[in-house]
């Protein structure tokens, strides 16, 4: 019997991977995206992780490691001297190729229905938008993956215990998101604090697991220690900031006073000092809440400047798409967050929410996501995109548990 199921488990591993590697090469072949150093380097945020990887080496070189954590710097840099761009797209379509493979099988560990996983995969994949960020030298595609195998991880307790060497993976996998993102250093705490008080009893006594923890933290504390090497500060990166300054902060100058130049509002943002900020912001609360939110819808429904190449030739119809796509998107997240928040309102009365904590992880992260990028704009789908398996695999576990539910209902 085990040998019958492992043949079709194979069987379909190899169908799902045939169709999302036809699907891929269908994509590519109707885009005018190819690997080179020119697109891979298109953008100026790409040239900052280069450069930022080739300074992690040399702890007396200065520059764009200021921002940029190490993970995906160090990643992009390395690819490049081994095998060019070439080298760096393909380890990017193999990261989506993954993530794909991880959607799918984490909706299956939520449902045995097969509907459920094609459907998961089909939301997955017609996300052209990421499919051109891997031509990219960005972290976009690095953090869906990552994203993908916490969700996989996540989704993998809800059929086994959730137990201490489970947690340690996830927290190792935030530490790799907030050296690739800083964006994942509060989740990245969050957890690590979740984890310690939660497993105290099980690695008080026992220093290999205490060694395990450690381990599993390392990424922090080398990007810290690298941060504090080069430029005497004891933090992640400058990142968080100086995009609120430069973007939200001076997004509100520039309304305000009405100024015709972003880059005039940037300079009078970044030569405030924190009382000043404070100060500014509670006095015009309205208009800096308004803008807010105005820069999430913009954020969600964006359809990616990615799709622009340096020739200043573009993919018409994949644009189009990804535009109508994006603005869909937009509308779903609204009832996906109201029911997320039912459901978390019920758990809590019910006293489940620690037995559906899948869910409201998973929830709470991926709304974090939406809601912190708020700060910023002009960014087209790139604070949101990596979201993608997230949404999917939320989505999927509310419906089960409808479904679950709508089932006792009728029994």
């Amino acid at each position: 019997m085990r040998a019958v199921y492992k043949r079709l488990a194979n069987k379909e591993f190899f169908l799902l991977n045939g169709i999302l590697l036809l699907f891929l090469t269908g994509i590519i072949l109707n885009s005018p995206f190819r690997p080179s150093d020119d697109l891979l380097l298109f953008t100026s945020d790409s040239k900052t992780y280069f450069n930022a990887g080739k300074e992690f080496f040399d702890f007396s070189a200065q520059g764009d490691s200021l921002i940029r954590p190490f993970f995906y710097s160090c990643f992009l840099a390395l690819s490049y001297y081994l095998g060019g761009a070439w080298l760096v797209v393909l380890l990017q379509l193999l990261f989506w190729l993954t993530s794909a493979n991880l959607v799918y099988y984490c909706v299956k560990e939520i449902s045995g229905k097969p509907i459920y996983r094609i459907i998961a995969v089909f939301f997955f994949v017609i996300n052209i938008s990421l499919i051109s960020y891997t031509f990219h030298g960005l972290t976009e595609v690095m953090s869906v993956l990552l994203l993908s195998l916490i969700t996989f991880i996540t989704c993998k307790t809800l059929k086994k215990r959730f137990e201490f060497k489970t947690a340690v993976s996830i927290l190792f996998l935030f530490a790799l998101l907030a050296v690739t993102k800083p964006l994942f250093l509060y989740p990245f705490l969050f957890f690590l604090l979740v984890t310690g008080v939660y497993f105290f009893k099980t690695y008080r006594k026992n220093v290999k697991l205490m060694l395990l923890l450690l381990l599993a933290v390392t990424p922090v504390l080398l990007q810290l220690t690298a941060m504090k090497a080069k430029y005497d500060l004891f933090k992640i990166s400058e990142i968080g900031s100086l995009t609120f300054d430069k973007y939200l902060l001076a997004q509100g100058i520039q309304e305000i006073e009405q100024i015709s130049e972003v880059a005039v509002s940037q300079e009078i943002a970044l030569n405030m000092d924190v009382s000043e900020k404070r100060h500014y912001l509670w006095n015009h609360r309205n208009t800096f809440l308004k803008l807010y939110f105005k820069n999430i819808q913009d954020n969600v429904t964006g359809y990616g400047t990615n799709i622009i190449l340096p020739s200043g030739k573009s993919a018409p119809k994949y644009v189009k798409f990804m535009a109508v796509y994006n603005e869909k998107l937009y509308i779903f997240f609204y009832f996906l967050f109201a029911a997320f928040i039912i459901l978390s309102i019920r758990d809590l009365f019910s006293k489940k929410l620690v037995i559906n904590w899948q869910s409201t992880a998973i929830g709470l992260l991926l709304f974090y996501i939406i809601f912190s990028s708020g700060i910023s704009f002009w960014q087209a789908d790139r604070l949101i995109i990596f979201s993608l398996p997230l949404w999917i695999v939320l989505l999927f576990l509310i419906l089960n548990r409808l479904g679950t539910t709508l089932n006792k209902s009728h029994q």
